[in-house]
Order: structure tokens, then C-alpha cells, then sequence
């Protein structure tokens, strides 16, 4: 499946792009994840840079995706567009993230992965989120971590890289809750790596199990061991960095906009 992120690329090193490899292999499976305990069966999504909606139209809740028109390598494309109107669950709209062009308080929960650091005006953008959720909603972000990917490491179109700090303030300014979590020590990547394929399951053979099985326990451990270090000691190791923000400021909130698409006919999906 295309991924949408690129934070390191040929241009650093070999094993710069080795890596890179390996979190595009893992990325997807890990934010599945993270997802899947985020949304709630029943709730309303918004998704954000959706592209072709990989996490959305799986998680099967009903959903409206939207983008800018394609250009370059991003935005819908006439294909993203039909592969979502053939799915049950996601409605594909053409809008900007700083315009969304729906009622004051539709949603339950926002999607936006890999996006914010593609957006130019990313506090308007963040207004607009806080507007249409309803009180008790909740937005799921994940960008590059700036602390360890700077901005000129990252692809062309990426206009900023925040750091935690950074991007926690910006949110704190339009919801009442924020975390932010980093991900993606190497040693994750390496233990998500051998968990996103089911290698154990996949093993033919008894050995096979027991020789990936004793891998997959041992980075296991060592991930966990090199975890608490760092938290103990403070140390920086995430190339990512995953947010969730909840209960928008009703002070945040702006006027809904003639046209927009009305909460009946959107949960009409």
C-alpha cells in the first residue's frame, strides 16, 4: 500500500534509506493500531490528507475523507476518489484542511496522519478541527518528530517538523486535553518489523517457530529495557511523534459556513 511519508531518503546515507524502509513497513501497521483503541465503534470520523484513506475505510465506522484536488504526488486522485465510492464507509470531499466546509460540532473523532506538517496555515487548521467536533471529541495526529527529523531531511512538500513541545502548545490552544507520545526507536522498528508479518504465524516448520518466536521475545525485552532508559535518563531516540487532543474550546469555535454539508446528511452514509 503507498504510504504518504518519506522522512528520510537516498540523498542521507544507505542506512538512512534502510531504515526509512523499515518504518514505511511498520508505520502502517503500528498507527492501525494505535486506532483502533482510539475510535469507538459508532463514532462519526473525519479524516484529514486522507489520500486513499488506508486506515479509515478499514476501521469501517462511517467516515467522510477529505483532500485537496491531486497535485504532484498528493492530494485525490481520480483513482483515490473511486476506490473510496466503491467502499460502504468513506465519503471522499475535495476541501482544505483550513476551510472544512461542514456544521459546528458534526464529528466524534479526526483523522489526520502525516498531514499537519504538509499544512501552511496548521493553527487555522486546528481552529477548523476544533469546530466541527462535538464537545467531547477527540483528533489523532502523527507527524515527524523535529527534534529528530529536521526539516531538510524531510520531503519537499513538508513546509514544517515539530517538536513535542512544539506541537502540544499549538494544540493546547484549542482543546482542553493533550498528550503527545514519541515513537519509532530504532529498536521498535526492528521489534514492529518482525510483528507487522506475522513471521511466527507464516513459520512452516516447529524450529522456525521457535528461533522467530525467541527474536520476537528478545527485542521485545530489549525495546522495553532501552524504553525505561530512556525515560530515566531522558533520553531522545522517536522519529515520530503521535498526539491526541480532546475536548475542543467552545471558544475555538467559529461560525458554521453557508453550504455546509448538514450533520443529518452526513450521517446519512
Amino acid at each position: 500500500m503507498k504510504q504518504k511519508h518519506d522522512t528520510l531518503t537516498l540523498r542521507i546515507s544507505p542506512f538512512a534509506y534502510f531504515l526509512a524502509f523499515l518504518v514505511r513497513g511498520t508505520f502502517w501497521r503500528d498507527t492501525y493500531r494505535r486506532l483502533e483503541r482510539f475510535v469507538q465503534p459508532g463514532d462519526f470520523l473525519l479524516d484529514i490528507g486522507a489520500l486513499d484513506a488506508p486506515y479509515t475505510r478499514y476501521l469501517h465506522n462511517r467516515a467522510i475523507a477529505i483532500d485537496v484536488a491531486q497535485t504532484g504526488r498528493f492530494g485525490f486522485s481520480p483513482e483515490n476518489i473511486a476506490q473510496m465510492k466503491s467502499s460502504p464507509n468513506v465519503i471522499p470531499v475535495i476541501a482544505s484542511a483550513e476551510a472544512l466546509p461542514f456544521q459546528n460540532g458534526v464529528f466524534n473523532k479526526i483523522v489526520c496522519t502525516e498531514v499537519i506538517e504538509h499544512i501552511l496555515s496548521d493553527s487555522i487548521a486546528i481552529t477548523e478541527m476544533a469546530r466541527v467536533l462535538d464537545r467531547n471529541g477527540m483528533v489523532f495526529i502523527t507527524t515527524p518528530n523535529g527534534e529528530k527529523v529536521p526539516l531538510e531531511r524531510g520531503i519537499e512538500e513538508h513546509i514544517r517538523h515539530y517538536t513535542e513541545q512544539q506541537l502540544q502548545a499549538l494544540f493546547e490552544g484549542h482543546f482542553e486535553f493533550v498528550s503527545v507520545e514519541r515513537r519509532f526507536h530504532f529498536l521498535n522498528v526492528l521489534n514492529l518489523q518482525f510483528r507487522a508479518y506475522d513471521k511466527w504465524e507464516a513459520a512452516g516448520n516447529p524450529l522456525s517457530k521457535l528461533v522467530l518466536g525467541l527474536v520476537q521475545i528478545s527485542l521485545a525485552w530489549i525495546y522495553d529495557m532501552a524504553y525505561v532508559m530512556e525515560r530515566v535518563l531522558r533520553l531522545e531516540g522517536h522519529y515520530n511523534i503521535c498526539l491526541i487532543a480532546r475536548r475542543p474550546k467552545r471558544s475555538a469555535e467559529l461560525p458554521g459556513r453557508d453550504g455546509d454539508l448538514s450533520t443529518g446528511d452526513s450521517h446519512s452514509i
